[in-house]
């Protein structure tokens, strides 16, 4: 992390000297909801707020298009050369926004804006289609679908703009004083009247189940690499 919260990618080890200093959206994302939850477990302690609020604003500055506030993702996107994996990474920074404004609830008018403002641009883009599915892509900012790219990633990240927009309607998580624990019961998972810990045998009946689900386990794997060969 540098003075101005900048949060960089990451240094090669052994020795750190090479850094990374690209600058993604889930990374920013995780030290924001990290910084939120310490701010609501110190009742708002105004160290905690200070880091949330630097964050954040760098979040707004950084990863939300200008006049837009769209979510995109500065080191890719633009380019199109977002991995697998990174397609999907400014879906966690919705998520993580979700979470800060449950942690931090006074954060909740600035945030909820861009994420609205996204998750309408993201859903305009949820109109192509691959075989029958409907697909969405990548570049909210473009306003419709584009075809890039097909994969896993993009849905998540609408998937997750979309569900962190509904956080307003649930009840933050609880904690230690309101709920968030349960009485210990060690012999949890054990039939009532039975000794803890202690294994039943496995009837003639369990046993004739087992073979007949091996051997129709093995007749399946034999069919699966038959078609693979064939």
């Amino acid at each position: 992390m540098a003075q101005d919260y900048s949060i960089v990618d990451g240094a090669d080890v052994p020795d750190c000297t090479q850094v990374d200093y690209i600058q993604w959206t889930y990374n920013n994302g995780q030290f924001l909801a990290g910084c939120a939850y310490l701010y609501n477990y110190t009742n708002g302690d105004s160290v905690w707020k200070g880091r949330l609020d630097t964050l954040l604003s760098n979040a707004f500055q950084k990863f939300f298009t200008s006049g837009a506030e769209i979510l995109f993702e500065p080191a890719c996107e633009v380019t199109r050369t977002c991995n697998t994996d990174q397609q999907s990474f400014k879906g966690y920074l919705a998520e993580y926004l979700g979470y800060v404004t449950q942690m931090a609830p006074y954060t909740a008018d600035q945030i909820f804006p861009y994420l609205a403002n996204s998750a309408v641009a993201a859903g305009a883009t949820c109109s192509g289609t691959v075989g029958l599915t409907m697909t969405c892509s990548l570049q909210w900012t473009e306003g419709k679908y584009d075809g890039w790219p097909r994969g896993v990633g993009p849905q998540l990240s609408v998937l997750n703009v979309l569900n962190s927009n509904l956080v307003k309607f649930a009840n933050p998580p609880v904690t230690h004083n309101t709920g968030g624990t349960s009485p210990g019961k060690p012999d949890a998972g054990s039939t009532e009247g039975s000794t803890p810990g202690t294994i039943t045998p496995a009837t003639t009946g369990d046993k004739a189940l087992a073979g007949v689900l091996t051997g129709t386990t093995a007749i399946l794997l034999g069919l699966v690499g038959w078609l693979m060969i064939s």
